[in-house]
């Protein structure tokens, strides 16, 4: 997103749709990167994490539950001394420490909060694990691409196509937005802080690693193989395959819709931002600091080597006029 911003200002994309049409062209242009970026999200946070940890994090398949679950359960009831001891719970789970998981809600209303879902959580494992093995499978296949980023998708869906809940979010209040300008904006405002919290992340990972290099520890290995093949595959073989296979579809088939955005963005999305969902997806899938500090560094080189991008967008935008 912060390319097309850059593109716009200096003007380079206005030669696609013509003068006059530039803001329209780049609207079109974010929206087709929004919906790569959805599917692309959807499938890196159902299947990354066990590329990156190495392991499944599924616990219906191992039949692991959290323990305040199995007390639940085994008790059938969780009466007055589960009640009573639910503040105890609460005091364990806070010794090691406060995190960003950590509930501002009270403790009795995390402890009915807990019960009630381990409860549903309980009858749901029951009803999957009778299905028959076919049908287990589905839904374990399913229920790995039901996760935040398609949650999102899919809640975006519903707001966009539905006029009422469009008007609502998106209007101005004097015109029945009652959400834009304190729900809206706030959304929108945090959704534009994500990429440069991010960079202050993998500074601050960054850091600690230089830190415990100097020290004599052990901070993440980082093969210089896996850089120049990761540095090659993304800026000189996939353009190198994604340019002409545009332009062939784009100025020889009805395939693609007449659009020269349209085409420059098919032509840019194998590129690809500079991967900081990765780390993203590192800390929420449970990886080690070795491996958090070793992509900390990939995201520093891939900074370094991101203007060789440039010549992928010429590239591109040439042969999106060309193909005009």
């Amino acid at each position: 997103m912060s390319q097309l911003l850059s593109l716009e200002t200096t003007g380079v994309l206005a030669t696609l749709v013509g003068s006059g049409e530039g803001s329209d062209g780049i609207e079109r242009a974010r929206t087709y990167f929004l919906a790569c970026s959805v599917i692309n999200n959807t499938i890196t946070f159902s299947q990354g994490a066990k590329w990156i940890t190495g392991k499944q994090q599924s616990s219906d398949e191992d039949g692991s539950e959290d323990p305040e679950s199995q007390q639940i359960h085994e008790d059938g009831q969780g009466g007055d001394a589960s009640e009573e001891t639910g503040g105890a719970n609460d005091d364990d789970d806070s010794s090691s420490g406060p995190d960003e998981r950590t509930s501002l809600l009270p403790s009795k209303v995390v402890y009915w909060e807990r019960r009630l879902g381990d409860g549903v959580g309980s009858k749901l494992q029951d009803y999957f694990h009778s299905s028959p093995r076919l049908v287990q499978k589905f839904l374990t296949t399913l229920g790995a691409f039901v996760n935040p980023p398609f949650i999102g998708a899919v809640i975006g869906l519903i707001i966009g196509l539905s006029p009422p809940l469009h008007r609502l979010f998106f209007n101005d209040m004097g015109h029945g937005g009652y959400f834009n300008a304190w729900l809206t904006s706030s959304i929108r405002n945090v959704g534009d802080l994500f990429v440069s919290l991010q960079v202050i992340v993998v500074g601050v990972k960054l850091s600690l690693s230089l830190r415990l290099m100097k020290e004599g520890e052990e901070a993440g290995n980082l093969p210089l193989g896996t850089v120049l093949c990761v540095t090659f595959v993304r800026f000189i073989l996939w353009p190198a395959i994604s340019i002409p296979l545009i332009w062939v579809l784009a100025a020889y088939t009805n395939l693609l819709t007449d659009d020269p955005m349209l085409w420059w963005a098919l032509m840019m999305m194998p590129i690809g931002p500079t991967a900081m969902k990765v780390l993203a997806l590192a800390d929420v899938s449970g990886a080690s600091q070795n491996i958090r500090m070793t992509i900390a560094k990939f995201l520093t080189f891939s900074y370094i080597v991101t203007p060789i991008v440039s010549f992928a967008v010429v590239g591109a935008l040439q042969a999106a006029k060309a193909a005009k």
